[in-house]
């Protein structure tokens, strides 16, 4: 029979290894609450158990506290009170369950691979309700259609905001940095894949610049996937200023320039047969 294992008030549990751990139950002794979890572990703890709630403090004080919502729901749950607090090159590598039952803001570091992003979730009433936060640094693949009033949305990362119970509305503020692709954040917005389109969830106030900033959205009542998008082109991330081509007997010349790259390793130059009809 599995036992419980429980922690008094002040009670905490820290990883503090040098090589990669794992947070799991055994056959014998199951977790259910901690008052204070603190990941120091600087090649990380790997969750592979659930329904584990942190309901004090979770403290990400170095490395990354890795989860998986895909082959099993193996993430971890903060509490209405939980307070989150972390150390740069800290974070959240897959999903987290946060719990809400009143008007409050909370800023979830969240990651993948070497890519840090902060998601800041306010929940707008005092509704019990359940969050379920993760995010992406790759394409979206889910479609390219676009509402009224969007010209373009991120091809370089997005973000899982679901409200898995509950009825409160909510607000999605999500960062950027310097490889999110971003040229004009004066135009940028929230959007929503609402499984046919992106809509454009609002935007209540932007900070920052190309390199860094974030983005708020209106009041959200449907949730699911959000991305960053915009209400204008922005601008490609390499543009060219010329490009020429030159003929020396059988050789072809080609030389151009550019008047701005953005995250560009480099260029790659393919040639089309005579005979090719396609």
């Amino acid at each position: 029979m599995c036992k419980s294992i429980t922690f008094d008030a002040n009670g905490k549990m820290e990883y503090a290894g040098t090589q990669a751990q794992n947070f799991l139950a055994t056959n014998s002794y199951k977790i259910n609450f901690i008052p204070e979890l603190i990941i120091n572990n600087p090649n990380g703890v790997s969750m592979n158990t659930d329904n584990v709630i942190v309901t004090t403090k979770l403290y990400l004080k170095n490395g990354k506290f890795f989860s998986d919502a895909q082959s099993n729901p193996n993430y971890l749950t903060c509490s209405e009170l939980c307070q989150i607090t972390y150390q740069p090159s800290c974070c959240i590598n897959g999903p987290i369950k946060i719990l809400s039952n009143s008007i409050s803001t909370r800023i979830i570091p969240l990651g993948k691979g070497n890519v840090f992003r902060n998601f800041i979730l306010t929940a707008g009433d005092n509704a019990n309700s359940e969050w379920l936060l993760d995010y992406f640094y790759s394409p979206q693949a889910f479609g390219s259609a676009l509402a009224p009033g969007l010209t373009s949305v991120s091809q370089f990362e997005y973000f899982r905001f679901d409200r898995v119970s509950g009825t409160a509305p909510g607000y999605a503020q999500i960062e950027w940095g310097h490889n999110s692709g971003v040229t004009n954040p004066a135009n940028l917005t929230v959007a929503r894949w609402s499984g046919s389109m992106w809509e454009d969830a609002g935007n209540i106030g932007i900070q920052g610049n190309s390199d860094s900033g974030n983005v708020a959205s209106s009041t959200m009542t449907s949730f699911g996937y959000v991305a960053l998008a915009s209400t204008d082109n922005q601008q490609l991330p390499v543009e060219l200023s010329s490009f020429n081509v030159g003929t020396n007997r059988n050789n072809v010349t080609l030389s151009w320039a550019t008047t701005h790259e953005l995250n560009n390793s480099g260029f790659e130059i393919e040639r089309k047969s005579t005979l090719d009809s396609n």
